[in-house]
């Protein structure tokens, strides 16, 4: 007689798929942290070497080995607290100072002027807005597509807008706090405050390049 397959699922605080650590209230605190960690370790690599090569070697280091581990995902993780932010942010600032050669206390303002660089707060509302456009000009997966519609896509009793607002992304009423912070609800909401002008650029790479100005001119 063949016996049932039991299965037992353990209970975790956290889980890793595709690289990004999940904790149980999407609070990202262990995904942080082991960002700030890889991040970290390469600063300290760079630090061994930047006296003997020049700024412009220091940057494109810092981009290749740093960079990636605080742009990766970060679409996903940007609802996270203001404290988790500001430690991500730490960890650049701790790169410009290694790059550029100032001391531990020198302000990070300067510094991302003296670079051309934005805070990674707005490099990561960069990349959802990127993200978002993908999926309005249908350049995005599928599922991605799926998440935005426009309010000219909603019947009268779901959106009442006017002419000028029809273009616009539909906003569901957010029922929570994790509804409000989530890509779908903050990628919309970032996106409808855009130019109407700059909403109609047909490529990625126009939209892109724009869009970074519109940052860089912010700071």
């Amino acid at each position: 007689m063949n016996l049932p397959l039991l299965l037992y699922i353990k209970e975790t605080d956290s889980i890793k798929y595709l690289g990004v650590t999940v904790d149980r209230d999407l609070k990202w605190n262990s995904h942080i942290s082991g960002v700030k960690k890889k991040a970290s370790a390469g600063i300290a690599c760079l630090r061994k070497i930047s006296p003997s090569i020049p700024i412009n070697t220091r940057k494109l280091l810092f981009n290749a080995l740093v960079r990636p581990h605080l742009d990766y995902c970060s679409v996903v993780w940007h609802a996270c607290s203001s404290k988790l932010k500001d430690r991500v942010e730490s960890i650049q600032n701790y790169g410009m100072r290694v790059i550029l050669g100032k001391p531990p206390r020198t302000p990070s303002s300067p510094l991302r002027s003296e670079l051309g660089w934005t805070t990674l707060e707005q490099r990561r509302e960069e990349l959802m807005l990127v993200q978002v456009h993908r999926s309005i000009i249908k350049t995005a997966p599928k599922y991605l597509q799926e998440l935005f519609t426009k309010n000219s896509e909603h019947s009268s009793r779901q959106a009442q807008v006017t002419t000028h607002g029809q273009d616009n992304l539909h906003l569901p009423r957010p029922s929570t706090e994790l509804l409000r912070k989530s890509f779908s609800f903050q990628g919309a909401l970032k996106y409808n405050a855009l130019p109407q002008e700059l909403k109609k650029t047909k490529t990625v790479p126009a939209f892109k390049n724009i869009i970074h100005k519109l940052f860089s001119n912010c700071n």
